[in-house]
C-alpha cells in the first residue's frame, strides 16, 4: 500500500511548512546527485526542525549523519542538512584517503620485496647456483625463480 505518493516533477511549492522539503527529499532519494543539489541550493534545508531532519536521514539511508546532528544546529535551533552532508562527504573522503594510502603503502613493500627476492636470485644465477639450490635455499617458488632466470636471458 502507499501512504505517499512522490513524483519529482510535482510542483512542492504548495506545502507551506517543511513537508515541502521531507517530499521534495523524498521524490529524489534513488537520484543522488539530483538529491545533493537539491539541499545544497535550497536554503530551506539549512534550517530543519529536528523531525524533519530526521525523516530525510532516514528515508535517504543517510542515517550516519544521525552522528553529526548536534554539531550541525544552527543559531535558530534548527538543523543545517546540507553542512550535515557536506562533513559527511568530508569523513568519507578522508577515510578514503587513508585507506588509498594504507593500500599503496602495503603494495610498496610488496613489489620492494619482490624487487629485493629477484636481485638475491639474479645474483645467485650469476654464481652459477642451481634452480634447486636457489629455491631451497631461499625458500622461494620455483616459478618465481625460473621467471627471474628468463628475465635475465632476455634483457643480458
Amino acid at each position: 500500500m502507499n501512504i505517499l505518493y512522490t513524483d519529482p516533477d510535482y510542483n512542492y511549492n504548495n506545502f507551506h511548512t517543511e513537508f515541502r522539503e521531507l517530499y521534495r527529499t523524498l521524490s529524489l532519494r534513488n537520484d543522488k546527485i539530483s538529491l545533493q543539489k537539491m539541499i545544497r541550493e535550497d536554503n530551506a534545508f539549512r534550517n530543519l526542525d529536528s523531525d524533519t531532519f530526521d525523516l530525510i536521514a532516514r528515508y535517504t539511508n543517510q542515517r550516519v549523519i544521525y552522528e553529526e546532528k548536534e554539531n550541525i544546529r544552527t543559531a535558530e535551533g534548527g538543523f543545517d542538512m546540507f553542512k550535515a552532508m557536506e562533513e559527511w562527504a568530508a569523513d568519507e573522503r578522508a577515510e578514503g584517503r587513508a585507506e588509498g594510502r594504507a593500500e599503496g603503502r602495503a603494495e610498496g613493500r610488496a613489489e620492494g620485496r619482490t624487487e629485493e627476492r629477484t636481485v638475491i636470485v639474479e645474483n645467485m644465477l650469476k654464481k652459477n647456483k642451481t634452480i634447486e639450490e636457489i629455491v631451497d635455499f631461499c625458500n622461494l617458488p620455483e616459478d618465481f625463480v625460473r621467471d627471474v632466470e628468463k628475465r635475465m636471458h632476455v634483457t643480458v
